[in-house]
């Protein structure tokens, strides 16, 4: 086996361990201080590649005290993944809502955040992430899940791996 074969089939081997040894499990309020630590390297990802993607200066105290109402809300389910030394290592936010009377009413799944430790991309946490939120949505019977992904990022390809389909292009205009 020639040497890159072997680092490629050890890589492999690595990332299957690193999936296994994260766990999902539903964010308490001590786990809001390493969310946003998450968030703030995604935010910064998000300005970096979507200029018009901008935060507020107190901007983490605002979704500091979101996420904290997120834990009084039923329709809401905020994930962490954490690994053996329990450090958070990702995030998800899902949350159900209803489509208008015109488009039947129905109770649709929504995924509105989902980031992972710019350390732990690649490892299978967001697969695990999504899967457990696919599951709460099944569970809580809902047929449909949405979500947006942003131009410019490598989530399209995940989340086409994840089994979602593109139906929908969002645009801007911006008047400043």
């Amino acid at each position: 086996m020639d040497d890159r074969l072997l680092i490629d089939s050890q890589l492999q081997e690595y990332r299957r361990e690193i999936f296994m040894r994260v766990y999902i499990r539903d964010a308490h309020s001590q786990d809001i201080p390493a969310i946003l630590d998450i968030w703030e390297d995604y935010m910064s990802l998000l300005h970096q590649t979507n200029s018009h993607y901008w935060k507020m200066q107190d901007a983490a105290d605002a979704f500091a005290a979101y996420l904290e109402k997120t834990f009084e809300m039923e329709e809401v389910r905020l994930l962490v993944a954490v690994d053996t030394t329990r450090k958070v290592t990702g995030f998800t936010l899902s949350h159900m809502e209803c489509l208008p009377e015109w488009f039947g009413a129905r109770p649709i799944g929504f995924i509105r955040y989902m980031a992972v430790d710019k350390d732990y991309r690649g490892k299978g946490i967001g697969r695990k992430m999504t899967v457990d939120a696919v599951r709460w949505f099944a569970e809580s019977g809902i047929e449909r899940i949405e979500l947006f992904v942003l131009n410019g990022l490598d989530a399209g390809e995940f989340w086409g791996k994840m089994g979602f389909e593109s139906f929908m292009d969002r645009r801007f205009l911006d008047l400043s």
